[in-house]
């Protein structure tokens, strides 16, 4: 066989090699930034519209984090921290279901009165007529 032929394979072997290395590696960040990210990294996928956008972000979020100085908290501020945001966590949540339930208490109201009102056009009487 002549040079080039080898010449040819050996370039078109090295190029095949680079594709399948830097898929592997897409791969592995990929796998990385699902598992460091969880369900945001599907909600980025989501907004960002590409994998590619998604995964430019959430690496850059990974690298600004690194360069963050994390220290453990004692754990008397630990046991502090947890008890007030379980606090305001319930609160807000207690708020948000009453806030809720009123709406819900109008709603169900509102919808008593149209059946009544409708009720009345057709010469039947509801429940809330009866009473």
């Amino acid at each position: 066989m002549a040079t080039w032929i080898w010449a040819i394979l050996a370039v078109g072997a090295v190029a095949v090699l680079v594709v399948v290395v830097l898929g592997l590696v897409r791969a592995r960040r990929r796998r990385g930034l699902r598992r460091q990210f969880g369900p945001e990294y599907d909600r980025t996928l989501d907004r960002a519209g590409s994998k590619s956008g998604a995964e430019a972000e959430l690496a850059g979020r990974a690298e600004r984090r690194r360069d963050f100085e994390v220290r453990s908290l004692p754990p008397g501020a630990r046991r502090s921290y947890a008890v007030a945001w379980q606090d305001s966590f319930f609160v807000r949540w207690i708020a948000r279901f009453r806030r809720g339930a009123g709406v819900h208490g109008r709603t169900a109201r509102r919808g008593r009165r149209s059946r009544t009102v409708r009720a009345e056009g057709r010469g039947t009487q509801t429940e809330a007529q009866a009473r």
